[in-house]
């Protein structure tokens, strides 16, 4: 939830929609994947970030309504992301790897990182929160 109590959400339509707390309306639609949402993310009071089942994290400006980064680098579909305040965001894939994405200037790093496939999640945020210290 943001600051403003506005919720973003994504689903298997392909969207992230964002959502009025208060009255629970949709108040906004991004559209851009091409395949299902596995998460999405608050960076910023202004920056939301998407990830999916087409292999992108997405990264959306509220004020400007467009998306404003494509990130590109899993082989498979990216089920989760960590947002690190003011320095990366790390994403899990499909693929059993962990990628690290530093946020000024958007360049990916790659990290193998070999996940239970029974608990991905878990596994990927233990991993990632054990790496950097948070």
């Amino acid at each position: 939830m943001m600051e403003d109590g506005t919720l973003a959400s994504g689903a298997e339509d392909n969207l992230v929609l964002l959502w009025n707390s208060g009255r629970m309306d949709c108040c906004f639609t991004f559209t851009g994947h091409t395949k299902q949402i596995w998460d999405v993310i608050t960076m910023e009071p202004t920056k939301v970030a998407s990830a999916s089942e087409d292999r992108t994290i997405r990264i959306w400006d509220l004020v400007s309504g467009k998306c404003s980064k494509v990130l590109r680098g899993h082989k498979e579909g990216v089920f989760c992301l960590l947002y690190v305040e003011g320095k990366m965001i790390a994403s899990g894939s499909k693929d059993d790897t962990i990628r690290t994405w530093n946020y000024m200037v958007w360049f990916g790093f790659f990290e193998k990182f070999i996940v239970n496939r029974q608990d991905r999640t878990s596994m990927f945020l233990l991993g990632i929160r054990r790496r950097l210290g948070v």
